[in-house]
């Protein structure tokens, strides 16, 4: 049986990269981008990954479509550059929201799908800014 995947942030970048190899490997991949994607070779809605209702809808959508949810790739995510004392606190909270109160609100979301399909996985794909300083990347 193909898994079913959920990828996020798949409309470019590491999240089309992720997608298109879980695609190759034989899993049954839906993306979810920010943007509309003509031309993917797998199904991708148009979400803000913040709004956990319309992802809720998601989750159900494909469920009810595919019987199953195997696996959920948090990807999506974006970096702010620039010097600290030009954000504005605006902007910081949409940074945390997205890249790292999606992550937890998805997660959550998608637990009782994984626990009905008796199992799978949740992968978060981070960045090397979480780990080394990057110049005006303060904020």
């Amino acid at each position: 049986m193909d898994k079913v995947v959920i990828v996020t942030g798949a409309g470019s970048g590491i999240g089309l990269a992720t997608a298109k190899h879980l695609l190759n490997k034989g899993c049954k991949v839906y993306g979810v981008s920010l943007h509309e994607h003509d031309n993917l070779p797998f199904p991708c809605y148009t979400c803000d990954v913040t709004d956990t209702a319309q992802m809720n809808g998601i989750f159900n959508e494909i469920k009810a479509k595919e019987g199953r949810i195997d696996a959920l790739v948090n990807n999506a995510g974006y970096g702010i550059s620039g010097a600290v004392e030009l954000c504005n606190e605006e902007r910081v909270k949409h940074f945390f929201d997205v890249d790292l109160c999606s992550v937890v609100n998805l997660s959550a979301a998608v637990i009782p799908h994984l626990r009905e399909a008796g199992g799978g996985k949740i992968i978060n794909i981070g960045s090397v800014a979480s780990l080394i300083p990057i110049t005006f990347r303060g904020c």
